[in-house]
C-alpha cells in the first residue's frame, strides 16, 4: 500500500475531473454554434421555452386536480391554464416570443445595472464599489442596446447570449478540470 505523498506513486485524477474537461468542450462547442448561428439558437431556445411552459401547465393541471380544497385547487387551475397559453402561444408564434424573451432579457439587464449601481453607492461595498459600477454601466449599456435597438435585436439576442453563455461556463469547466489536486504532481 502506498503512503500519502509517496513520490514513486502516479496520482490518478479524482472522478469527475474527465467530465468537467468534457463538458467544457460541448459547452465550448456549443457556445461557438449558438453565436455563429444565433438566429437559429434564439428560435431553438424559445420553442424550448415554450415546451416547458406547456409541461408545466400540464403538470400544474394535474397537481390542481389532486389538491382537495377548492382554493388551492382554482389557484393551480389558473396557473397551468397561464403557463399552457403562453407556452401554446410561444409555440405557434415563434416570433412572439422571440420578442417577448428579449424584452424580459432586457428588462432583465436594467434592473441589474440599476441595483449593482445602488450597491456600489451604499456604504457597505467592501472595496468592491468599482467593479459594482463597471458592472451596473455595462447592464445598462446591454440593456439600451437591446431595448432601444428592437425589433431588430429580437432575432439574435437570446442565442446570442446563450453562446456567450455558455462559452464563459465551458471555459470554467475546462478550469476546473484542468486543475490538480493538492496531492498529484506532473508527470514527467
Amino acid at each position: 500500500m502506498a503512503r500519502p505523498n509517496d513520490p514513486n506513486e502516479i496520482a490518478i485524477a479524482p472522478p469527475g475531473r474527465g467530465t468537467a474537461i468534457a463538458l467544457g468542450i460541448v459547452l465550448l462547442i456549443v457556445g461557438v454554434l449558438a453565436i455563429f448561428f444565433s438566429y437559429t439558437a434564439t428560435v431553438a431556445l424559445t420553442l424550448l421555452v415554450g415546451a416547458l411552459l406547456i409541461i408545466s401547465g400540464l403538470v400544474q393541471l394535474f397537481d390542481a386536480f389532486s389538491r382537495r380544497s377548492a382554493g388551492d385547487t382554482l389557484l393551480e387551475l389558473f396557473i397551468g391554464v397561464i403557463s399552457l397559453v403562453a407556452g401554446a402561444i410561444i409555440l405557434f408564434s415563434p416570433g412572439t416570443g422571440i420578442f417577448a424573451l428579449t424584452v424580459v432579457l432586457g428588462a432583465f439587464f436594467g434592473a441589474d445595472g440599476v441595483i449593482r449601481l445602488i450597491f456600489a453607492f451604499r456604504r457597505e461595498s467592501y472595496g468592491r464599489r468599482g467593479w459594482l459600477i463597471f458592472g451596473g454601466i455595462l447592464s445598462l449599456v446591454l440593456a439600451a442596446l437591446i431595448l432601444f435597438g428592437l425589433p431588430g435585436t429580437a432575432g439574435f439576442t437570446v442565442g446570442l447570449l446563450f453562446g456567450v453563455h455558455a462559452l464563459f461556463l465551458g471555459f470554467s469547466f475546462l478550469v476546473l478540470g484542468g486543475r490538480r489536486t493538492p496531492g498529484e504532481r506532473e508527470l514527467a
